[in-house]
């Protein structure tokens, strides 16, 4: 068994201490030094007789005590991603396994029944183009890191201010959807992957370490682009609970400690950063300068990946796969090879690859028939009515980052008005269900719940300089709001929003709708299943077996679907439950942190920094509206959705069987 390319996969991953393999359905590891004879066993580094392959501890598949597979009959690993000794497998019925040695507990097993608050089956999207693990790690919550290579914990990252923070640990699972423009993204304290966040290409392969993602993809010219993003995770970008945050300025005069502002304390600052074009233009052809086109360099192919090699965000080593022009006497030659820099350099080097090997320059070619993902939505207000007024929300999507906000236009006649609309993710207590990413955001599944900060863009507008209607509307129900931060909520699908102030309450209430287009139609939940191809009778068909075949299949998903509509509904309706008690708990839990804090300071004779469960109960205040309103959008839209569609096309289809099946059996 040899490396055969210094570069991430799926079958093969590196660690600064490791090289791992996958090799039919085990995982194999050995020392990235031949000299150290080390591997890794219950969690530790420890010692081993050989610096070649060896199963990864023990046996190289998932297990809990005394080395007992977890894997069902017939099920193997088919993928899996290591970031700092932690690791996380993929079977081939999709189910996620992860091996966590930052737990104190030893000897550390793999665990099945993963996630936050209750732990269970985690099951991958079907439908990825790529999966990658990141781990990130600070030093304030006494996690057990012995087993880390000391340049592989993270220990801060930048925020909109470029203020350097301590993290705590997120240990993220990031999947790029099979359309190229979402990243889906769970970590072991989340639920389920119904957080993700919008690519600004359709991409082709993503790699994440250290929270930072990259990726590459290809345009309709078959032009390469690359791009990165840093504190890419749920800490990072979505602000839960215990964290403080602010569109406003930036916090003055931060408390630093060791160079960073310690976990939990400050306010971070909104924005956070955009993602980040990676110029290749350095890299070129030497033969022929005339003919370099840094658009069209086919020196580069889209197989990349990321490397954590530091702390900070600046420590992370890119790495594409390309080919070198090496002139010789026998023509010119293309080396295949490694182009890496650190994700702030400029210039590309090389490394060549000793072995004859091909790469194409892209697995995913740009696929135009796929539509952006971000949607035009038109709106009223639910507090005003003026029929002249005109409202829209462009480039809206649940998972849009902070750096790339949706637009709020309003018109009255012939005045504008343009307000960006800022979205953090709200936190909830969810826990995942299979399918749970397919129906999140659509009227077949539940509401994505969102926080909400306005910016009213005053140069594009001198409304509020004028005596005119539309700079009235904007002083009396927008103002109030300009850059208050979380000063609003949101409920929204794919095909409705909902959207209202909630500090002050209620002085605006908006809505907002839109219609799907026949492809969305096409892939929702439910009538994806009900238009499968085996499901279809294609012409004029006289054999009675392939009709009751395709009778039979109809029936059963017309049962199946029909079992998947009450589960979703009825698991809206604990959700909901499980949002109340945890409001409730607020309530009760709040006079019992001030308790503590008191305690607390009696005992260290000294007032203690503020406490990050205290700021989490705060961060509870908005469950009931939000999963409320979600609540009542589930029940009211249960006869709306995509369901009844598919239930009337299967009533078509069946019956249509069935007489055909009559008719020929009456004809015998």
């Amino acid at each position: 068994m040899t490396v055969a390319l210094p570069i991430r996969t799926n079958q093969f991953d590196i660690t600064l201490r490791f090289f791992y393999s996958l090799i039919n359905g085990e995982i194999w590891i050995k020392p990235q030094d031949p000299t150290l004879l080390k591997t890794m066993r219950g969690g530790e580094i420890v010692d081993t007789t050989t610096s070649d392959w060896q199963k990864f501890d023990v046996i190289g598949i998932p297990y809990h005590g005394d080395y007992k597979s977890l894997l069902g009959k017939d099920e193997v690993i088919v993928e899996f991603s290591v970031a700092s000794e932690v690791l996380f497998a993929v079977s081939n019925l999709g189910i996620g396994y992860i091996y966590k040695p930052t737990d104190h507990k030893r000897p550390t097993v793999w665990n099945k029944f993963i996630g936050q608050p209750i732990p269970h089956t985690l099951t991958l999207p079907e439908d990825r183009r790529s999966m990658s693990l990141s781990t990130s790690v600070g030093l304030s919550l006494n996690k057990k890191l012995s087993f880390m290579d000391p340049r592989e914990i993270v220990v801060h990252t930048k925020d909109g201010a470029m203020i350097s923070r301590e993290i705590g640990i997120t240990i993220t699972v990031y999947v790029l959807t099979a359309n190229g423009w979402i990243i889906l993204f769970w970590d072991t304290g989340l639920e389920s992957f119904t957080h993700g966040i919008v690519c600004p290409f359709q991409a082709d392969i993503m790699s994440a370490a250290g929270s930072t993602i990259f990726i590459s993809g290809v345009d309709e010219g078959g032009n390469l682009y690359f791009a990165t993003i840093s504190a890419a995770d749920f800490e990072g970008f979505k602000l839960p609970p215990g964290f403080i945050g602010s569109f406003v300025a930036p916090e003055p005069n931060p408390h630093f400690r060791n160079g960073y502002v310690p976990l939990g304390q400050g306010v971070r600052k909104f924005p956070m950063p955009d993602w980040l074009m990676q110029d290749t233009s350095m890299v070129v052809d030497p033969i022929d300068l005339s003919k370099y086109d840094p658009l069209d360099n086919k020196l580069l192919t889209s197989k990349i990946s990321i490397h954590l090699v530091g702390q900070g965000d600046a420590a992370r080593q890119l790495r594409i796969v390309g080919y070198k022009v090496i002139p010789s006497a026998l023509g010119n030659i293309n080396q295949i090879g490694i182009y890496y820099r650190f994700i702030y350099e400029k210039a590309w080097n090389f490394v060549a690859i000793p072995m004859p090997i091909t790469v194409p320059r892209f697995i995913h070619p740009y696929n135009p028939a796929i539509p952006t993902v971000l949607k035009n939505y038109s709106g009223a207000f639910l507090n005003l009515d003026n029929p002249y007024l005109h409202i829209e929300l462009r480039d809206f999507h649940p998972y849009n980052i902070t750096a790339r906000p949706a637009t709020l236009i309003l018109r009255l006649g012939s005045e504008y008005a343009y307000i960006l609309v800022y979205t953090i993710e709200g936190w909830g207590v969810f826990f995942h269900k299979k399918d749970h990413d397919k129906i999140i955001g659509t009227k077949d599944g539940e509401d994505h719940s969102l926080r909400v900060t306005l910016k009213i863009l005053f140069t594009e507008s001198n409304l509020l300089a004028n005596d005119s209607p539309l700079g009235e509307i904007i002083c009396k129900d927008f103002l109030p709001l300009h850059m208050q931060t979380n000063a609003l909520i949101m409920v929204a699908n794919n095909e409705e929003i909902k959207l209202k102030s909630i500090k002050p309450k209620n002085i605006l209430k908006m809505f907002f709708t839109r219609k799907l287009s026949p492809q969305e139609l096409n892939d929702s939940y439910y009538i994806r299943q009900v238009r499968d191809p085996v499901l279809q009778l294609h012409g004029i068909c006289q054999d009675r077996t392939i009709i009751l075949e395709k009778l039979n299949a109809n029936k059963a998903v017309k049962e199946k679907i029909k079992k998947d509509h009450r589960r979703i509904h009825l698991e809206a309706l604990l959700f909901f439950f499980v949002n109340i008690i945890a409001s409730v708990l607020r309530k009760i839990a709040r006079p019992a942190s001030h308790i503590y804090f008191l305690i607390t300071a009696f005992k260290k004779r000294k007032i203690p920094e503020k406490a990050m469960g205290h700021e989490a109960l705060k961060s509870l205040k908005t469950l009931f509206p939000l999963h409320s309103a979600i609540l009542y959008n589930a029940a009211r839209s249960s006869h709306e959705s995509s369901y009844k569609i598919a239930k009337n096309e299967l009533k078509i289809q069946i019956t249509k069987l069935e007489n055909d099946y009559k008719r020929l059996t009456l004809s015998i």
